[in-house]
Order: C-alpha cells, then structure tokens, then sequence
C-alpha cells in the first residue's frame, strides 16, 4: 500500500510541475539567430530513416570538402563545438571531423587526416597517420553532460599533442614528437562517406588552422566567431549555407557539400537570452517547442501556417523502459505522462510543407500557350526549409489545387465542377481509368504515351498545355504555370511544395495532437499511445513524387503505426497508398475520408486501414 501511495504521490508532483508552453511563428522577428548543423538518423529531404534511404550509399550524414580539401600542415590546431543528446538509437562513438582514405587494400589508416573522435560516448579520441603509421591518444572522461556544448580543440606543434575542452588543456602527450602529419586533406565532417564513422548530435564553428594555438588564444575565441581572414586560418565553418553547400567563411573555398545533415537555429535575444515557452519568450518553431518539452507538458500554438519540417527519434520517452513490441503483452501501458500539442483557444493552426514564394510573375509563350513563369531562388528556399532544394512536388494559388503537367490532360481534381461519379464526364476526375492505361513506372516503352518519372516528362514545360497545370525546370529554377484566369498568380499567393516529407516521429510515448490541420507534406508516425483528435489532414501525397512501392512509409502520404485517429478528416491524398494506417494498437473511430485519389495507381493501390483495434 506505501509503495502505491508513494507512486501516486510521484505522478502527482509530476502533474503539478507540467508546463503550458506557448509557440508563436511571430516571434522570429524577436530573436536573433545562430545556425548549426544537426546530424540524425533521418536524410535531408525524404526524411526518412537512413536505414531505408534508397539513394545514400552510405547512408550517413556528413559534409564532404572533397578530395581537395583542407590539408592543415605539419603543425595544426583542430576546433568544433559539438552537442549530443546521447539517447539511444544514437551511437556511443561519434566522428567529428577526419578523412582515413582508402588504398588498394582497404582504408588506409597510417594516410589518415588529422582527426577528432568523440568514443564510447564520454571520450574524446584524436590523432593523425604519419605515412607509416597511425598515432593516437583516447583520453577517458571528457564529455560527462549530455544537451551541452562543448567546445572541442586539439592542436599540435611537432611536439606537444594537446586535447581542450571548454578551453582548458585537460591532456597532452609528447609520444609522437618529430612525427609529421601526412599531407591528407580533412575531408569529412560528421559522418564519413570513406570508411566508417557517423556523428549524432550538433555540429558548429568548426576551425582548421595551420598553426598550433595556444591555450590564451583558443579562450580569446571560442565564444566569437571569427572574421574569417585571421593569420593561419585554413578553413572556417560557422554553418553558413548557399542550397546545398556548407560555405568556408577563411576566403579559401573550401566550401563541402551537405549529404544529410540540416541547418538548425538557437534563437536568443537580449529580453530572452533563450526561449522558455512563456507568453514574453514564446518558442518561435514546433520543432524547438519539442526540444525542451516533458511529461505532462502541454504545447500551445498561436495561429497561423507553419512551415516545419520535424523529425524526431524519441518524443516523452526519457527515463522510461517502454516495450516497444506491440505483440508483448506489457506493450506499452495505459496513456500516462501525456504531452498535448494543441492551438491556442479559437485559433486556427496549419502544420505545412509547403512554402509560400515571393516572386515577380510575368508572361510566356510556349507551343501556342500562353503562361506565367518566374525564377525562384534556391538559396532563399534553402535557408527556409533548412536543407537543400532540388525540386518542385506541388504548387497551390489561393489554396487551390494546379495539376502537375501530365498526358492526357485531366481538369481540377479537386473541383468536381462537372459530372460526378455516375456521370463519368470526359476531361473529368470522374472519368475511370482517365491515367492508367497511359502512365507507367520506369522508362517510356512502346505502347506509353509517358511514364510517371520526372525525368521523363511529369510536370516539366514539355507538357504543360492545359489550363491549371504547372511545370518547373530545376536547371533554370523556373516555374510555369498555365493559369485560369479565375486563380491568378501574384507575389502573395502562390505556395509550392519543395519537399517530401514533413513529419518523420519515432519512438514516440504518450502524445496527443488536437485540432491541427497537416497540409502539403506526408507524415510516417510511429509509437505508443499516440492520438490525432479533431485534425484534418489533406494533399500529403502526389503522382510528383517517387512511389517507392516497395517501401511502405515512403509510398504513403500518411503511414502510421499504433496511433489513433477520432473525429479526422482525411481528403485530397492521391497516389499509391495515400494512407497506410496500422498497427494492433491503433483506432480509427469516426473519421471521414473524402476525395483520396484521382490518380488511377500502376499496379493498384487504396488507402489502406489494417490491423487496427476494434
């Protein structure tokens, strides 16, 4: 019985200490940023796990200076501040920065680049390869704190090896005086794409110099960023992106290229050294509400749309020993600890993975047509979205629907204006079979008119020649779209979807999203105890993007696992699976599900809702 008490006694202490934490997209203009890097076991722009990835080989964040790269000398000093949350799935080792190449034999460790290792989770491990050998040091005990930056530095002047942290030396070694670093450039950052080594965790301010610093000197720094032409400096980081480019700030151009990782922000301001979630230091993004949260918390959004793009590996699960295992009898538990995501009272809120453009339209005449077009520019999307741009999926006026450039042409599918279903009205979305016997997976073959891959054709100017369809050109970063005079474009109303996904939770316990519209972005949520109540959910999906029909989250608009969905509505998600809803755990009670699919899919595909609880 006192154990009992003791418990209840616990969950309500808990209760007590839960917080309302308040977020509000307008208070970005309050705060000033400073932009790191993030490495995680999702990729840039499907935001899937890297596990699955179809394109990455490896598939390990990384940014990659190339072949070329810095090469620091025979005396050096290494910088990089660093972050790591430490919770499992996350790695006890992480490589911070290093290149080991590869010879005819295999990796070539006595040519490796100097290098900085964070190993078995608390030390750090340093060193460098000489030609003929490979020297190191592992010093135990460094990184005791996990959600904490620490500032990393090793230098080394031909005699004295030295390892900083927080800009005290807490380790020198002099066994490898008179040895000289072979000339091999530090190629990686993060992951390493040539050998083995991956960092989880935040990546900032990392420093290359050709001389060896000294302590005063690396405390004089450490905190500033540098102005980029110091005497030494080989190559400067401070996180700055051009698209898909990592900028080397030291005038030297060693600028690397992003495979995975994405721009974060820390917000601050003089009022709000950080945010706190109060109504004075509201957070400015979803995304660093959940950074912070706890059991019992409950997050409140301010209206409005909010571009964001979450991927999370653990929401509400510290501390805990849940069975993941939804066949185990001790799976999961009744809900507890509950974290609600929810509007501010009679305020609407959009989560969206789309983006609204800013652009001077004009007109263009193509095959007799008639169209607007305009550049949009790739760095400014970039900066947004925090990852690189590579294309366009989906293009909105005023919220309304514009087709994809596709043969044979259809009219608006999302505007049944003629016919309906038992009408089967020719040009209409009502029409059986209007794409099927057309489009194909892969290559055109003889028979197809074309295939459903975008490098053949989809939604590129070569097919754009009916009203309300769009097209877009990634090599002139042109976007065209065959306007109804009805739905204007203008420099305020056009939105573009620039991505894949927009929600990407894993290992997530005890969480509930309330009243929220999802738009312009597919979802793969996966957990324990997870429920969408009152939410509405429309356009995550789209023939533009790849149907990965092998691949069960990435085929769908929305894939879920033991989550539950009461009194949502499901509308305007065409394609393959526009949902995969499952899981023995999962309830879907009181739903609608209207207008799912104008798209007559390859092979056959329905929404799906599978082995859910009655």
């Amino acid at each position: 019985m006192l154990r009992i008490i003791t418990r209840i006694f616990i969950i309500l202490c808990t209760i007590v200490s839960a917080r309302d934490l308040y977020v509000s997209k307008s208070a970005l203009e309050q705060y000033e940023t400073d932009d790191y890097l993030l490495f995680d076991a999702f990729n840039d722009t499907l935001e899937a796990l890297h596990s699955s990835h179809p394109d990455y080989s490896p598939a390990i964040d990384a940014i990659d200076l190339g072949k070329e790269g810095p090469i620091v000398g025979e005396k050096f000093t290494l910088e990089a501040r660093i972050y790591q949350d430490g919770r499992p799935p996350d790695p006890s080792w992480g490589h911070i920065m290093g290149y080991q190449p590869i010879d005819y034999e295999g990796l070539d460790e006595n040519h490796e680049s100097p290098f900085i290792w964070v190993y078995n989770g608390v030390d750090i491990k340093y060193g460098f390869g000489s030609g003929d050998q490979r020297h190191y040091s592992i010093v135990d005990s460094v990184i005791l704190n996990r959600k904490t930056w620490y500032h990393i530095a090793t230098t080394f002047d031909g005699t004295n090896y030295r390892l900083f942290v927080n800009g005290e030396e807490i380790y020198n070694t002099t066994n490898f005086a008179g040895k000289t670093p072979y000339p091999t450039p530090v190629r990686f950052i993060g992951g390493a794409h040539v050998g083995q080594g991956r960092f989880f965790g935040k990546i900032d301010e990392v420093r290359m110099w050709s001389v060896a610093k000294t302590q005063e000197e690396i405390q004089e720094k450490m905190n500033d960023q540098l102005t980029g032409n110091e005497s030494g400096l080989v190559a400067y980081y401070p996180m700055d992106i051009d698209n898909q480019y990592v900028l080397d700030r030291s005038g030297n151009d060693y600028h690397g290229i992003m495979i995975g990782p994405v721009v974060k922000s820390r917000y601050f301001s003089d009022e709000c050294p950080e945010p706190d979630g109060t109504m004075d230091c509201p957070y400015p993004t979803i995304a660093s509400a959940l950074e912070d949260v706890r059991a019992w918390d409950r997050i409140i959004i301010r209206e409005g749309r909010y571009t964001e793009f979450i991927m999370k590996d653990g929401i509400n699960i510290e501390g805990t020993d849940y069975n993941w295992s939804p066949l185990d009898p001790d799976y999961g538990g009744p809900p507890t600890n509950t974290i609600t995501i929810e509007p501010y009272p009679n305020e609407t809120v959009v989560i969206d993975g789309s983006i609204s453009i800013n652009v001077d339209w004009e007109p263009y005449y193509h095959n007799g047509h008639g169209f607007f077009r305009a550049i949009l520019d790739s760095a400014a999307i970039a900066d947004e979205i925090q990852r690189p741009f590579r294309d366009v999926y989906g293009v909105w006026i005023n919220d309304r629907y514009q087709i994809p450039a596709v043969s044979p042409n259809i009219k608006n599918p999302t505007d049944p204006s003629y016919g309906g279903p038992n009408d089967h009205v020719p040009g209409t979305f009502w029409e059986v079979d209007v794409v099927q016997s057309y489009m194909q997976f892969g290559e055109v073959r003889e028979g197809n008119e074309m295939s459903i891959d975008r490098e053949y054709g989809l939604a590129r100017l070569d097919l754009l020649d009916t009203l309300e369809e769009w097209a877009f050109d990634p090599q002139t970063e042109m976007l065209y779209i065959y306007a109804d005079e009805r739905f204007m474009p203008s420099s305020t109303n056009v939105r573009i979807r620039v991505l894949h996904r927009m929600i990407n939770i894993q290992y997530v316990a005890n969480v509930e999203f309330r009243n929220i519209k999802f738009f312009g972005g597919s979802m793969d949520v996966k957990g324990l105890n997870i429920l969408f109540e009152d939410c509405k959910f429309e356009h995550l999906h789209d023939i533009t993007l790849p149907a990965y029909r092998n691949h069960g989250p990435l085929c769908a608009g929305l894939f879920s696992n033991n989550a539950d969905f009461i009194n949502c509505i499901f509308s305007r998600i065409p394609y393959v699976y526009s949902l995969k809803i499952g899981g023995l755990q999962s309830l879907v009670e009181n739903c609608l599900f209207t207008n799912m699919d104008w798209w007559a899919n390859p092979g056959g595909a329905i929404p799906i809702i599978r082995s859910v609880r009655e």
